[in-house]
């Protein structure tokens, strides 16, 4: 009963595995989909599906490791038989006894897999390579910044593949032409990378809201796309060898450039964005510097004559003299007093548009305006162009009283 368990759950893995394989032909869904077979299949969903046959066989593979063992455990209390089912497995030296340790790690019993005698050794390689791959690439790992532990453990589905071959004796029938066009697919984008083909550069990368870094990248030659299409980006700067894909967000009309945003929610898109926030810092640092610089032109003194270097020198001199006097005192004038003396007058013009003049009583100022003070002003006499309207008055009693 252990046995038909395992060899049904053995066929499950056979088709999952080849299936899993299929779901990564990216090329040959691109084809697909570029004919309008997306309409029928769920090509878009490639991603989900894989996914989902990695927790089938994971699940069908420890179900089978698990009958196995059970059955292991039923030949060895036989002790003379390998196989009791099928003779065929038997190895020719099947009377003799086998240790659990001899099936397990060697091809002694030379029981089951395309080499007799292989099954249970590769087996618990196969337990253990899947192990590691479906813990690294659990969502805790892929997004908390060890994205390359999940890509670099990822590749080995090569010696998961081949020792899958020679664990089963059948699985070669199942792999042989998915593994011959994933082979190809490879080879034609090593190829590909080789020769530069579709090698270009970043012309811009603009840093928006929510973590978005917006590249605009200079539009390959013979570059061609349709709308949802998505392209694989690798820059070394961030990443050496890894690639990721990004959907163009750009239109198909668009000549010179093609357009990705791609938010920060990885360790690779946060990478990518630090780069260009601290891209960004070094261009206003450099702005900001530029502005802040400002050239100062000290102009060439004017050659000046004999004569005006003396009369500078004479009146520094008197001018140091005059510093050294007694203390300037402010003088205020009231804009109140409405005096018709000329001092005064040439005061309160010297104090209009609230502005005050400081005068020293002991400066030439103040002497001249002590000399015009003393002088008494001469008496106003009437204007000869102006009639005396007082007179007229007069007059005019006179012509009536007669």
């Amino acid at each position: 009963m252990f046995v038909i368990f395992a060899r049904a759950c053995g066929q499950c893995l056979n088709f999952n595995c080849v299936f899993i394989l299929v779901l990564m032909l990216r090329q040959t869904i691109t084809f697909l989909r570029s004919r309008g077979l997306s309409m029928i299949l769920p090509l878009d969903d490639h991603i989900y599906f894989h996914k989902q046959a990695g927790y089938l066989i994971v699940f069908y593979s420890a179900l089978h490791t698990i009958m196995h063992c059970f059955n292991l455990d039923v030949i060895l209390e036989k002790n003379s038989l390998i196989n009791a089912n099928d003779t065929e497995e038997c190895s020719p030296n099947h009377t003799q006894t086998c240790t659990a340790t001899d099936f397990l790690l060697t091809t002694k019993p030379g029981f089951g897999g395309l080499v007799p005698g292989l099954a249970f050794p590769t087996g618990i390689v196969l337990v253990v390579i899947l192990t590691v791959i479906f813990i690294c690439s659990q969502p805790f790992v892929r997004r908390r910044g060890s994205f390359e532990v999940f890509y670099w453990t990822h590749t080995l589905y090569i010696p998961f593949w081949i020792l899958l071959i020679l664990h089963c004796k059948n699985f070669w029938k199942w792999f042989i032409l998915p593994g011959t066009i994933f082979a190809i697919e490879r080879l034609i984008r090593f190829s590909w990378i080789k020769s530069g083909r579709g090698k270009t550069y970043i012309t811009s990368g603009v840093l928006l809201s929510s973590k978005v870094v917006h590249l605009q990248i200079k539009k390959p030659i013979h570059f061609d796309f349709h709308p949802g299409d998505y392209v694989f980006v690798n820059i070394p700067k961030i990443a050496q060898y890894e690639w990721h894909p990004f959907t163009i967000s750009s239109a198909p009309e668009q000549d010179d450039s093609i357009w990705l945003h791609i938010r920060a929610v990885g360790e690779w898109t946060n990478k990518l964005h630090e780069y260009f926030k601290a891209e960004q810092d070094k261009l206003e640092a450099q702005a900001s510097l530029t502005e802040n610089t400002q050239t100062v032109v000290v102009p060439e003194p004017e050659p000046q004559s004999p004569i005006k270097r003396f009369q500078a020198t004479v009146r520094r001199t008197f001018s140091k003299k005059d510093d050294a006097a007694k203390p300037i005192q402010p003088v205020y004038k009231s804009l109140t007093n409405a005096s018709s003396s000329v001092g005064q007058l040439h005061n309160v013009a010297s104090c209009s548009g609230d502005s005050y003049e400081l005068t020293s009583k002991g400066g030439p100022e103040s002497k001249f305006h002590k000399l015009l003070s003393s002088t008494k002003a001469p008496p106003l006499s009437k204007s000869l162009s102006m009639p005396d309207m007082q007179q007229n008055k007069h007059k005019k009693k006179e012509r009536s009283l007669v």
